[in-house]
C-alpha cells in the first residue's frame, strides 16, 4: 500500500507520466499495428523528445513529441498525408490540447498551441507531398515538424 502512496503524485494529470504515456501509448499501438520497422522508426523522434524532456524537466517539450507523434501518425500510409492518418493526427492534437486545458494552461497558451499545431501539421502534409516516399523522408519531415514546434514556443 506505502507504493501507491508514493506513486499518486506521478499519477495526476500535472505530472510528467501518466497524461502523456495516455498521449504517447495510443499512437505508438497505431504506428505499430501493421508490424512495419517504418513506423516503428517513425516513433524515435517522439521517444527522444520525450526523454529529454523527461530528464531536463522541461514540460514544453511534451509539445515537440506530440507534434512528432502526430506528424508520424499522419505520414502513415506511405509517407503522404492520407484521410486515416490525418484524423489520427487531428485526435492526437486534440488529446494534447485537452491535457494541457486539465493541466490549466492559459487560454493564450492554449490558442498559441493550437495555431502552431495546425501551421506545422500543414506543413508537414506539403513536405510530405514534395518529399519521397521513403522511411528517410518521413523522418526528416517528423525532424523538421518538432524543430518547428520548438521554434514557435520560443517565439
Amino acid at each position: 500500500m506505502d507504493w501507491i502512496l508514493r506513486l499518486s503524485p506521478a499519477l495526476t494529470i500535472d505530472s510528467s507520466i501518466l497524461p502523456w504515456l495516455l498521449l504517447f501509448l495510443p499512437a505508438a499501438l497505431i504506428l505499430l499495428r501493421d508490424n512495419r520497422s517504418a513506423n516503428a522508426t517513425c516513433l524515435l523522434p517522439a521517444l527522444a523528445w520525450a526523454a529529454v524532456s523527461w530528464f531536463t524537466g522541461d514540460r514544453e517539450l511534451y509539445f515537440a513529441c506530440s507534434l512528432s507523434l502526430a506528424t508520424a501518425l499522419m505520414l502513415t500510409e506511405h509517407g503522404r498525408a492520407a484521410g486515416p492518418g490525418t484524423l489520427w493526427a487531428i485526435a492526437l492534437m486534440a488529446e494534447f490540447m485537452m491535457i494541457r486545458y486539465l493541466q490549466q494552461a492559459t487560454g493564450r497558451v492554449l490558442l498559441t498551441e493550437s495555431l502552431s499545431a495546425v501551421a506545422i501539421l500543414v506543413f508537414a502534409a506539403v513536405a510530405a507531398r514534395l518529399s519521397g516516399p521513403g522511411t528517410a523522408s518521413r523522418l526528416y519531415v517528423i525532424l523538421l515538424s518538432s524543430l518547428l514546434s520548438c521554434w514557435t514556443l520560443a517565439i
